[in-house]
């Protein structure tokens, strides 16, 4: 392959995944010019290693912009976990690029995430559960017409300031996956 042809295909790389923009595109200046994008700053800068966690088909799920351990994670949310989850270990820590914060502990024998926003408050905890320790009045949900040809895939639980909830992941062969999230009591929560 020729040296063009490789350079060509490094720039549509760093185009197409954020590390720099082409400037005509942003300010209708040179077309032969680039600004860096958000990977790019990171490069320049040298600064902190960015984790970028995508799923099986190449899409982005989140990017982490630190990781912290120990007493390097952030007060705020340790004193959170200490107080809600005293017997947890804390597993990791991570800053996402977005500036909120994701903490994942084990509890026990179960490994929960905790979500914080950019102020270190709690917003969510998630973790997931066996079909087997969902309580009947949920599962009923999934007999309904609507989720008759669907199988569960996934399934967490999730708690929310506003109530607890289960978030079902359902598949359908030559389908797209469809999610559905039900109280504790067997109502659907839409949202």
């Amino acid at each position: 392959m020729a040296q063009e042809d490789v350079f060509k295909k490094l720039v549509a790389h760093c185009k197409e995944y954020g590390y720099v923009f082409p400037s005509s595109d942003i300010y209708d200046g040179l077309g032969a010019v680039y600004d860096y994008g958000q990977y790019g700053v990171e490069l320049k800068n040298g600064g902190n290693e960015v984790t970028v966690w995508v799923d099986a088909s190449g899409n982005g799920i989140k990017d982490v912009s630190e990781d912290y351990s120990g007493n390097e994670i952030p007060a705020q949310i340790r004193s959170w976990i200490g107080e809600k989850y005293p017997k947890a270990v804390t597993l990791e820590v991570e800053k996402i690029m977005n500036l909120t914060f994701e903490a994942t502990v084990l509890d026990a024998d179960q490994v929960k995430t905790i979500y914080f926003d950019r102020s270190f408050g709690w917003t969510h905890t998630v973790w997931f559960v066996a079909e087997a320790d969902v309580p009947q009045v949920v599962l009923e949900v999934l007999s309904w017409p609507a989720y008759a040809d669907y199988s569960v895939k996934q399934i967490q639980y999730q708690q929310y300031a506003g109530g607890d909830r289960y978030h079902f992941l359902l598949g359908k062969t030559g389908s797209l996956d469809m999610t559905v999230n039900v109280d504790p009591e067997g109502n659907v929560i839409l949202n």
